[in-house]
């Protein structure tokens, strides 16, 4: 099975409730199990955003990673944040923007009372 470029996408999704915690799930996932940087997180991006579900296709993708890599910030908040605004506007930009930094502020070693004021 050859991994061909996708120049075309599927119909656009309705832009309803449903889409935004799709949207949300989506990134939220990506970013809770991704490891590695914003670089490893575009390959399961395109996996997820342009051959599973059809939101964009290829030449999308690339000029999304493109704008986000060239823009300050963190890639990966980025190219959601470019996907978000494409699908949905600002509030799906929002959603899309918001999520991936959820994942990483879980710091379980902060709930260990024995480790805080330790660091300094």
């Amino acid at each position: 099975m050859a991994d061909v470029l996708i120049r075309e996408q599927k119909k656009r999704p309705e832009i309803n409730l449903k889409f935004f915690f799709k949207l949300f799930w989506t990134t939220f996932s990506l970013s809770l199990f991704t490891f590695g940087g914003g670089f490893v997180i575009i390959s399961l991006m395109r996996k997820k955003m342009v051959v599973k579900l059809g939101w964009i296709n290829d030449e999308e993708m690339l000029d999304f990673i493109t704008i986000a890599q060239s823009s300050p910030g963190p890639i990966a908040v980025n190219g959601s944040l470019m996907v978000g605004y494409h699908l949905a506007g600002v509030p799906g930009a929002l959603v899309a923007t918001l999520v991936p930094s959820f994942p990483p502020h879980d710091n379980p070693d902060a709930r260990k009372p024995w480790l805080q004021g330790s660091s300094g």
